[in-house]
């Protein structure tokens, strides 16, 4: 190992000193994100309880769907973790582990680029291999990776830029292990590495036509066996991935054959605006330079072709979410090699009459590097992070630690998203999503409720969060679902506040006693029509023991009530003396997503009374509210992701709470 010795001797110290920064970063960052419960994604508490589990015998199992992860991927890496587990079983582990792994692509990466430029002439080669490694660093897809839950696929990496150095050296006995090592990452890698297998004779000739037959069929025989295996795995015995192209057909065989015969359809999906969009930022965000150099992003080809076909919102979650681990080593490569193309065509250029006092060898770099550095900067995954940051801050979290400590080690429970990290070292920890739908992960078959449910654990933002992402005629049995666990189970409310809802074996707040049954006198009559079929019958005002208010809202099914148009949610505004908003709040109402809001058993005209628990902010005067359906609000730009739920502007009943501040608990 002499050569690897030097190879690392030879790395400067400022990129170790990058790697160090970046790692230290990540790390902030994500302790932070565990502390504010902002891992609000499966995929952490996902690779958590499957490795638990492993450690524990239970080889592969999980608890969010009744199948084994096999089904989901052929990950057979991840059982490296499983001794790690065996001395310390904790998710920051793999945050650590996923921040390194990341941060060490950094050198073979700069081992690849100063042999490029060396190669190709440049004086500076050394001193813009590191400028390299730091644009790998501060890429948007890079630290997206690192602060989002995380993934397998993060630490391919570094071995496929690892791979192309062998290949570059004609280190062959450490290409071929390299590519059985990247095989048992996921099943996906085989399709990087048949293009790898058609890149390698472009780029070398005929002095590699066998090892990239080989590649090629190792590739192929990998991922038939690998797909194979999952389908057989699966209860239903199809791939579980395979809805997102259904369009397509019912089959990959046939998915395939439909594009040769509609290509017009997948054209369509391919070249939606959120598609293209993604495609323009995936090499904007190195100033285009691998436009130049396309040949290098053959290996890159077929995982984006399994992307672009998806007809959903692609954007965010494959940019900047781990789907770009796969791309990313051949943007790198691809960049570097379109720089060179670019200094050579911009000095013969410069040499031209046409040209003459217009500094274009200096000018085009300086562009590329200044947008470089905008969509770094632009798409860095701070937005998004601030953002949810924001949202939590105006919670109290200490309710959200105070359920974590009502929960036993050996509970049943089922949650929502920003609880499933914490409490992932479980044998049956559930999804509360899968009750919004009524359906698998992934899948169109009817979600099986579990049979055993401790703890029920909800949140007003998951649950608007399905008002704007479910369809109404998917989610308009979720509150008979929730109702059915409720019962069946013998569930108590343990915990309401404006934030939560709990249910538990025993009731165990004091405000949840406060909050119970039907105000003796409704003090504020209204009755008026809110939409077609719910009248607002009129709210009430109880003080609670912590300072706190009940609001009590008072609501009456029609004659014409559809359940189906009982979709109506509430919006209560704080202003100041001076009719400044201080604070808005979202309440999510629709007929029993939330089970404190469901509507009682019996006939049409049975009222439903909802109880809100209210924190005063300071300074309030007024408190105005209003009824309406949900709609989709972006969020910033930048922060890409983030879709906020709020009240349709054009249908809302809007009224106010007159003299509910003023008869608060002192």
């Amino acid at each position: 190992m002499s050569w690897y010795k030097r190879q690392f001797a030879g790395i400067p110290v400022l990129v170790w000193l990058m790697i160090l920064i970046f790692v230290l970063s990540v790390i902030t960052t994500n302790l932070m994100q565990l502390h504010w419960f902002l891992f609000d994604d499966l995929d952490l508490s996902i690779f958590d309880q499957v490795i638990w589990n492993s450690a524990h015998g239970r080889w592969y199992e999980y608890s969010f769907n009744n199948y084994s992860y096999i089904v989901d991927h052929r990950s057979w890496l991840l059982l490296l973790f499983v001794p790690v587990y065996w001395l310390i079983a904790d998710p920051f582990i793999l945050l650590v582990v996923q921040a390194c792994g990341l941060a060490m692509a950094a050198v073979p990466l700069y081992l690849i680029s100063k042999q490029i430029l060396t190669e190709a002439g440049e004086t500076w080669a050394e001193r813009l291999a590191i400028v390299v490694v730091g644009v790998y660093l501060s890429m948007s897809s890079t630290s997206s990776q690192a602060t989002s839950e995380f993934h397998m696929l993060t630490f391919a990496t570094g071995l496929l830029l690892w791979l192309w150095w062998s290949v570059m050296n004609a280190r062959w006995s450490m290409f071929w292990i390299l590519v059985f090592t990247l095989l048992l990452i996921r099943e996906d890698l085989a399709l990087v590495l048949f293009g790898v297998s058609v890149l390698l004779p472009i780029i070398y000739g005929r002095a590699v036509w066998r090892k990239s037959i080989i590649l090629a069929g190792i590739s192929v025989i990998w991922f038939v066996l690998m797909m194979s295996l999952g389908a057989w795995a699966a209860p239903d015995g199809a791939a579980k991935f395979f809805v997102f192209y259904s369009y397509l057909g019912d089959t990959p065989a046939q998915a395939i054959i439909h594009v040769f015969r509609h290509p017009r359809d997948a054209a369509e999906v391919i070249l939606d605006r959120d598609h293209a969009l993604y495609l323009w930022f995936l090499v904007a965000q190195l100033g285009f330079l691998p436009l130049l150099r396309l040949r290098y992003l053959i290996p890159a080809v077929l995982p984006l072709a399994i992307y672009l076909f998806i007809p959903e919102y692609i954007l965010a979650p494959i940019l900047k979410g781990h789907y770009a681990a796969l791309v990313a080593p051949w943007l790198m490569l691809a960049a570097v090699h379109g720089w060179i193309r670019l200094r050579q065509h911009t000095v013969r250029l410069s040499e031209r009459s046409i040209f003459s006092g217009f500094e274009l060898r200096w000018s085009a770099p300086l562009f590329v590097v200044l947008f470089t550095i905008f969509h770094a900067v632009a798409l860095n995954p701070v937005w998004s992070i601030s953002h949810d940051y924001k949202a939590m801050s105006e919670r109290n979290v200490e309710d959200y630690r105070s359920v974590l400590e009502m929960i036993g080690p050996n509970d049943s429970v089922l949650v929502t998203s920003r609880f499933v990290t914490y409490l992932a070292h479980r044998e049956n920890l559930y999804y509360a999503q899968h009750i919004f739908t009524g359906k698998r992960h992934f899948s169109e078959v009817p979600y099986e409720l579990p049979d055993k449910v401790d703890w029920l654990v909800l949140e007003q933002e998951e649950i608007l969060r399905a008002g704007i992402y479910i369809p109404l005629d998917e989610r308009d049995k979720s509150g008979e679902r929730f109702q059915q666990i409720i019962d069946r189970n013998n569930l108590k409310l343990a915990l309401l506040t404006e934030d939560l809802v709990v249910y538990g074996p025993e009731k165990v707040d004091e405000i949840v006693l406060a909050t119970e049954g039907k105000p003796k006198v409704i003090a504020n009559k209204v009755g008026k029509l809110i939409n077609d079929d719910i009248v607002f019958v009129g709210w009430n005002k109880e003080s609670l023991p912590d300072g706190r208010a009940d609001l009590q809202l008072v609501l009456k099914k029609t004659d014409k009530h559809s359940a189906i148009k009982d979709d109506e949610h509430l919006l209560l505004t704080w202003k100041d003396e001076d009719g400044e908003v201080l604070e808005n709040k979202l309440i999510a109402l629709g007929y029993g997503l939330d089970p404190t809001h469901a509507w009682p058993d019996g006939g049409e005209s049975q009222e439903c009374v909802i109880h809100v628990p209210l924190t005063f902010p300071i300074d309030a005067v007024t408190l105005e509210a209003s009824f309406g359906v949900l709609t989709r609000k972006d969020g910033p730009f930048f922060s890409m992701a983030s879709v906020d739920p709020v009240l349709d502007e054009s249908r809302r009943f809007n009224f106010t709470l007159d003299g509910f501040i003023d008869s608060r608990a002192q």
